[in-house]
């Protein structure tokens, strides 16, 4: 398996097409940027909110559990 330990300039031009820095607003009284990541194989590309990244952890997480359970 190849493992990534750096992220060279080859690296980027290769999958990644382009970069969109949005300007700053401030929201709340802390400064947010919009960072949009548009990738050559999948276009762009938005994270979960942190709270769906949870469930679906936790929901996998379970799944796991459950298994060990059924193969101990």
């Amino acid at each position: 398996m190849t493992r990534l330990t750096e992220l060279m300039p080859e690296i980027v031009h290769e999958f990644i097409d382009k970069i969109v820095v949005s300007k700053p607003e401030k929201i709340d009284g802390k400064r947010h940027q919009r960072v949009d990541i548009h990738y050559n194989t999948i276009g762009p590309w938005v994270a979960p909110e942190p709270e769906t990244l949870e469930q679906e952890y936790m929901a996998y997480y379970q799944a796991m559990q459950k298994r060990k359970k059924r193969t101990a």
